[in-house]
């Protein structure tokens, strides 16, 4: 996701178009790419696991990220380099983060979990909405995944690695015995907490 404050030397349409690229990850094959002159494209991480394809081998991240960039750099050929910076623990991610601001530290792109755009990053202002440079890829994206990085309807970030969901086992027999039918939806699942603690039941355990 694009940083709130840019430098102002570089284009600023090259947040969305990267953003283009690193979903059309499936797309992009060709490696070895020599490039002239030009802007290099700087993409912040705040922990070592900001990368892409984290839970991949290290060689097959590599090269999974060499593909990225390089399918990225032949379709933007006036950006010469893409410098990804990804290191350190992710406890210490949010402070590396405001350092590297403070310091002026230049910074085109942010990886970063959902869970940080959504709290600190956003009340931060440390990044900026991109809901209008999105719209000419937004429906390549999964509602439900883009929605993971939407705030009071704004859009701050993208994903652009494999996407984690939750499963929630439920106890039939309890559910038969007190007469509450599986909740087919979320809001279904809420209006379903109250009959349970009624009964004496804890209705939920993470």
């Amino acid at each position: 996701m694009p940083i709130q404050q840019r430098v102002t030397h570089r284009s600023k349409q090259h947040p969305a178009i990267l953003a283009t690229a690193l979903l059309s990850l499936s797309l992009i094959t060709t490696p070895g790419i020599g490039h002239a002159e030009g802007i290099t494209l700087k993409v912040f991480g705040g922990s070592a696991l900001d990368q892409l394809a984290p839970r991949q081998a290290p060689d097959e991240q590599k090269k999974i990220q060499q593909q990225v960039i390089d399918g990225f750099l032949k379709a933007n050929p006036d950006v010469s380099k893409v410098e990804w910076d990804a290191q350190g623990p992710q406890t210490d991610s949010i402070q590396r983060l405001m350092t590297a601001k403070l310091a002026s530290q230049e910074m085109d792109l942010i990886a970063c979990p959902a869970f940080y755009t959504n709290g600190a990053y956003v009340r931060r202002k440390l990044v900026m909405p991109i809901t209008d440079k999105i719209k000419p890829f937004q429906d390549r994206i999964d509602a439900a995944a883009l929605g993971a990085f939407t705030v009071s309807g704004q859009v701050y970030g993208v994903p652009i690695s494999t996407l984690s969901t939750s499963t929630i086992f439920y106890n039939v027999d309890l559910f038969q015995k007190l007469d509450i039918p599986v909740p087919p939806t979320y809001g279904d699942l809420k209006a379903a907490v109250p009959k349970f603690t009624d009964a004496g039941v804890i209705p939920l355990l993470h």
